[in-house]
């Protein structure tokens, strides 16, 4: 055999015969030409030369080598699928003297090897040569000493991306041809389980956004050339997030005169690239994006700065929890980010779970640095020198100095991999805690001292003052104070979200016992009959010592916003027959005090009030940080000039999983859920999940950086737009698709032909937008915690199925005492700022959901 291959026609009958890559040249920017595959001047690459300089550039567009253009920059090598990928071990095993991959890691990519390549060939009709197999590198075998086997395991890895690159060029091509449904051939012809389909979707293989970065290529405007290389228009490329240079000179200008279409491609001149090093290194300006990671550096001066501040805050709970972690730094529960460089600047990720000791043991102890107060690592190169290598490193570099004197050795024919089913890899226990991990201040109320008799009083009383305004006196005249009956200790603490039933019964018998809390249940009998409340211990009435009429936030609301949501409003109805569509925010101007660009703005009466009844020295970060730890919603309203413009390129998969009639559901199904909802956290713009609050926080918080959400709207894709009054805010807002995505909603087939039904493992936003339903609580409580932590281990145990919404809503729906508790509440909350506040004026307007 030549050598052997690098590229595999399928029509090609033997896996030995010679073949060469075509690889684009770049003889100059102004220049350039193809090598023709036929020509005997091609270049010929050994398989076991290093690949990274040839994949990792753009080059010229042609029909058999175009895919390369899809291959990713910084592929993200996770999920159930790709997992297998992320690392390669540091330790091998040991074969008769020589080392190989350990034996689970070995199958894994022989597995990934086989069904990719076996997938592939049914996506094979578009004149693509497809790459040699990852086996060619020789990961099955075991070599000479680690350092070999571990650079042969990481060049295999490099032609895993190529086989990346390759698939998802096919399912591009796939999709906006209609040549077939992709899908049907692996679940139909492959036996492939539905649920790898999803895997797919949420790999870098199916997905085309902008976290997944991708080579790009130079591509034609010429027709002549565009037809004889079977080139996609600059729409197809920018469509599916891929990067095109092409060149514009006055050719070109003098054709776009007369072409519409060419006009508008044309870039504006200060996008016009004029170095080749931009064009191999850089995405042009116009495909640009804003990414909030930010140079290390500038990172932590700004977490620096922000320390002193939430020092300051610290309770004394959180401050003994922050020592402890100090002492021995957590290598299993504290969040790993990694620095990496993409491609010119550094890139904060975070790792899985399963990765994080692993990650952490590969870096030294002067290029990882531990915050006890985020409890985050963080890794880079950049931070200082590796540690000192062993004597055996050192032995194993010796031999490896010259490890291709020979490379006749390593030519051996490469055998066509056999069919296999995926593999899926399960998730781990670590990996299910940390897709529910909630914010710390949660663990003293379900697991802390709150759980004690004291700590039981000192939570209700705190709600009664946040949610409710109740100041309890330090004395009062029991006398006269209603008893209570059964249906108050069964239900009373559910009715304001707290679960009795994680506390301890001699607790609650004490609890029941005591006269504050039948002075508590009164009051809150009261607020469910009244529409004007006169208690004197209720810091809304004007004259309580502590009356929130004193307070200055109170003042500090700029303005009430009636917001009509486009989405759901009927404009042709009148204004009074469409109210529940029209959603009131309440929004605070700081002025001088200010800290952040944006404006805080709240969703209801009762949390506006709640925002004056905070601790005063809150600024305006500490008070949306509060709320964002919480689940309340809220607004981070910014001026439209102050969010750059964004690329009209599509950021949110359109994709939505689909399954047959009667579908049974298992755990892989879930499985493959959590994977494509952790690939959707990556985004800058899942913040918006967190504005929103309930269900929604809940099912990202344990994988958001709170930091990030507060530095302000991101922008890019779906928005809030408010116009009116002259002024004109925006804010991310989660689309219709995105909130379906998280929901793990499917479309299921009907027994009526071209009907569908929808079904989701999480409450959709039609159910949780319901106030009749346990969300009206306002922030994310102990009863709503209870629900959804017993819906995790129904599905965990095998024993759930997704839910269509009429089940949703019956699951969820809440006692009348809570629904009329709560919206007496926001009556009263309402009544009190018009009286209060009576020069606010209310300005109905519209809210867009894009712009």
């Amino acid at each position: 055999m030549d050598n052997p291959s690098l590229v595999t026609p399928w029509d090609m009958a033997a896996p030995s015969a010679p073949r060469r890559p075509l690889i684009a040249l770049v003889d100059d920017f102004n220049e350039f030409k193809t090598v023709d595959l036929r020509s005997p001047e091609s270049p010929t690459v050994h398989f076991h030369e290093n690949l990274s300089a040839m994949i990792h550039v753009p080059h010229w567009w042609t029909q058999v080598f175009g895919w390369m253009a899809f291959i990713p920059k910084c592929a993200h090598l996770e999920g159930a699928l790709l997992g297998i990928l992320a690392h390669i071990p540091s330790d091998f095993d040991q074969v008769d003297g020589k080392y190989q991959l350990p034996a689970h890691v070995m199958n894994g990519w022989r597995n990934a090897e086989c069904w990719m390549v076996n997938a592939m060939k049914g996506l094979s009709r578009f004149g693509a040569l497809a790459p040699a197999y990852p086996s060619a590198r020789g990961y099955l075998r075991a070599h000479a000493s680690p350092s070999i086997a571990w650079r042969e395991a990481h060049a295999a890895r490099e032609i895993f991306l190529l086989w990346i690159g390759l698939f998802s060029y096919a399912v591009a091509r796939a999709d906006s041809t209609s040549y077939q449904e992709w899908n049907s051939f692996l679940v139909e012809k492959l036996q492939f389980h539905p649920s790898i389909i999803d895997l797919i979707r949420a790999s870098d293989i199916g997905t085309c956004t902008h976290e997944s970065r991708r080579v790009g290529t130079f591509i034609h405007l010429n027709n002549t050339d565009i037809r004889h290389t079977c080139q996609p228009s600059v729409r197809w490329f920018v469509d599916h997030n891929i990067p095109v240079w092409y060149q514009w000179d006055k050719y070109e200008i003098k054709r776009a005169e007369g072409n519409p279409y060419l006009s508008s491609i044309g870039p504006l001149p200060h996008q016009i690239e004029f170095q080749r090093e931009e064009a191999l290194s850089h995405i042009p300006t116009n495909l640009a994006k804003k990414y909030p990671n930010q140079i290390w550096e500038h990172f932590f001066q700004k977490r620096r700065e922000c320390l002193t501040r939430l020092l300051f805050l610290e309770k004394p709970s959180e401050r003994e929890r922050r020592l402890n972690q100090e002492q021995i730094p957590p290598t299993k529960t504290a969040q790993v980010f990694v620095w990496d460089r993409d491609p010119d600047h550094l890139v904060r990720e975070e790792v899985f779970v399963r990765e994080r000791e692993e990650t952490l043991a590969e870096y030294g102890s002067q290029q990882k640095v531990y915050s006890s107060f985020w409890n985050q690592w963080d890794c880079c190169c950049a931070f200082g020198p590796p540690d000192a290598s062993s004597s055996q490193e050192d032995e194993d570099a010796y031999k490896d100095a010259d490890p291709f004197q020979n490379p006749k050795q390593y030519d051996e024919v490469i055998e066509q991999p056999p069919l296999q089913q995926p593999m899926i890899q399960p998730m781990t226990e670590e990996d299910y805690e940390n897709a529910n991990t909630l914010p710390d201040h949660y663990q003293d109320t379900l697991k802390g001292p709150r759980c004690t008799l004291q700590g039981l009083i000192d939570q209700v009383q705190h709600i009664m003052h946040e949610r409710y305004g109740l100041v309890t006196p330090q004395t009062f005249n029991s006398q006269g104070l209603p008893s209570l009956t059964s249906k108050h200790r069964k239900f009373w603490l559910r009715w304001i979200g707290r679960l009795p039933t994680n506390k301890n019964e001699d607790v609650l018998h004490q609890f029941w016992n005591l006269d504050l809390v039948r002075f508590w249940v009164a009051f809150t009998e009261e607020l469910q009959c009244r529409q004007n409340i006169q208690n004197i211990n209720c810091d809304i009435n004007m004259y309580h010592a502590d009356s929130l009429t004193k307070s200055k936030r109170l003042q500090q609301i700029c303005h009430v916003i009636n917001i009509r949501d486009n989405e759901r409003h009927d404009f042709n109805h009148p204004y009074k027959d469409d109210r529940k569509h029209i959603k009131t925010w309440y929004i605070f101007d700081f002025g001088v005090e200010a800290t952040v660009p944006w404006k805080l703005a709240v969703t209801s009466a009762s949390d506006a009030l709640l925002v004056c009844r905070l601790d005063d020295r809150f600024l305006d970060i500490d008070i949306a940080r509060y709320l964002a730890g919480r689940g309340i919603a809220f607004r981070t309203l910014a001026s439209r000039a102050q969010i750059p413009l964004s690329p009209s390129v599509p950021e949110v998969d359109v994709y939505l999983p689909s399954r047959p009639q009667d579908y049974i559901f298992t755990q892989a199904d879930y499985v493959a859920y959590l994977y494509f909802r952790a690939r959707m956290l990556r985004r800058p713009r899942i913040r918006a999940a967190i504005l929103r609050g309930g269900y929604f926080w809940r099912l990202v918080i344990g994988s958001v950086s709170l930091d990030e959400v507060l530095e302000g709207p991101i922008g890019g894709a779906s928005m809030f737009s408010i116009e009116g009054d002259g002024k004109e805010f925006v804010d991310d807002k989660l689309s219709k698709h995105e909130m379906d995505l998280l929901c793990g909603t499917y479309m299921c087939g009907t027994s009526r032909a071209n009907d569908t039904a929808f079904k989701s493992w999480w409450p959709p936003s039609s159910i949780i937008d319901n106030e009749s339903t346990n969300q009206v609580y306002g922030e994310w409580s102990e009863w709503a915690e209870a629900l959804y932590s017993t819906r995790v281990a129904e599905i965990r145990s095998g024993s759930a199925q997704p839910r269509p919404v009429s089940q949703w809503r019956n699951f969820l729906k809440g006692h009348k005492e809570s629904t009329l508790l709560i919206r007496q509440t926001e009556t009263l909350a309402v009544n009190f700022l018009i009286k209060h506040r009576p020069e606010l004026r209310t300005t109905l307007i519209k809210c867009n959901a894009e712009w």
